[in-house]
């Protein structure tokens, strides 16, 4: 009777553990997908940084183009 209640015991337990694994990767996958749109994001706010000090470098080529042109630079 005792190894009966042991192995009821031990099926339940196996089976709480089952549960908690299985909501533990569904927890991963859904964190998984949230890092991956955070990355997709920090990537676009990247591009969009180095789009930024691209079009100031330009200008400012052209800006010092017009200063030697018009004789104004120290």
């Amino acid at each position: 009777m005792s190894d009966n209640v042991t192995n009821e015991l031990l099926l339940e337990t196996l089976k709480a553990i089952r549960a908690e694994v299985a909501q533990v990767r569904a927890d991963l996958k859904e964190n998984t997908a949230e890092v991956r749109a955070v990355k997709h994001h920090v990537q676009g706010l990247v591009l969009t940084d180095f789009n930024r000090d691209s079009e100031v470098a330009s200008l400012k080529l052209r800006l010092e183009r017009i200063e030697r042109r018009l004789e104004l630079n120290d």
